[in-house]
């Protein structure tokens, strides 16, 4: 007996929306379910991390503030001692701006780094959620496809079936013997 012919006989047909439309249903409610109870946590996520961000740089932004007001301080307290003068707020200008750099690089790194984890913090959720939602889906076909076998599978059909699977072990005997 083919796939086909079995297929048939034991009573299947295209797609039905009664059947197959409840689980194509089920999946988009849950998919929605699964966004609206991880947008708040997700959100709440990168809030945090983005007011850390925005901390260290207000944090880069006083240092820098703190320096640019040293620097005149000194301008003030020097201002007529030519040449020397001269040279000291250079130094410092140039300091300033190598801590501006420092500071700014270091802001950077630490925004790449808060990225990043976030990022694979991300993903690590996303792959528990995808294998979550793989299992729980994987259970519901199961239970579903086991009640509608057990519904449709009645003593006769039980008996047809058993017959059919006895013949073709018989049919796969005898190929075997005349090998």
């Amino acid at each position: 007996m083919t796939a086909l012919t079995s297929f048939v006989a034991a009573g299947g047909h295209g797609f039905s929306f009664t059947v197959e439309g409840f689980y194509i249903i089920d999946f988009v409610i849950l998919v929605v379910l699964l966004w609206a109870v991880m947008k708040g946590p997700i959100k709440k996520f990168f809030l945090k991390r983005h007011e850390a961000v925005l901390a260290e740089m207000e944090s880069a932004k006083k240092i820098r503030e703190e320096a640019e007001r040293k620097l005149a301080e000194l301008d003030a307290m020097l201002g007529g001692l030519g040449a020397e003068v001269e040279a000291i707020r250079k130094q410092f200008a140039a300091d300033g701006e190598r801590e501006q750099a420092r500071i700014l690089a270091q802001a950077e790194a630490d925004a790449a780094k808060i990225r990043d984890g976030a990022k694979k913090a991300i993903e690590q959720e996303m792959a528990k959620l995808r294998e979550q939602l793989e299992a729980e889906m994987i259970k519901s076909v199961m239970e579903t496809a086991e009640a509608k076998v057990r519904q449709r599978l009645d003593l006769a059909t039980q008996k047809r079936l058993a017959s059919s699977y006895v013949d073709a072990l018989e049919k796969l005997d005898r190929l075997d013997r005349a090998a």
